[in-house]
């Protein structure tokens, strides 16, 4: 009898670490553990009084439209990793200047 009782109080333990672990799991795939991608430092390196007037999804992509004067284009993001990954000018305004320039 004390056998089956020691067996029953490991059998308890062992599900609820096993529930703990579960758990932890499916925060971190999730997405809520982990290091964070530092949001509040992203930059896009477009030029200053560039200005983001909309945004919309693009499949895995976040396109951003920028202005500048009376010049529009598309910055297209991966939001996972804060990388841009292309730039799309419209129509025959000139490309904006570069940071710096």
């Amino acid at each position: 009898m004390r056998a089956l009782k020691i067996l029953v109080v490991v059998m308890g333990v062992l599900i609820v670490a096993g529930t703990a672990t579960l758990a932890v799991l499916i925060v971190k795939r999730a997405g809520g553990g982990g290091t964070s991608a530092g949001y509040d430092s992203a930059g896009l390196g477009e030029a200053a009084g560039a200005r983001i007037v909309g945004i919309a999804g693009a499949g895995d992509r976040l396109a951003l439209l920028m202005r500048q004067d009376d010049r529009d284009w598309v910055v297209l993001v991966d939001p996972k990793t804060n990388a841009v990954t292309g730039r799309i000018f419209t129509g025959t305004a000139a490309k904006p200047a570069a940071p710096g320039q």
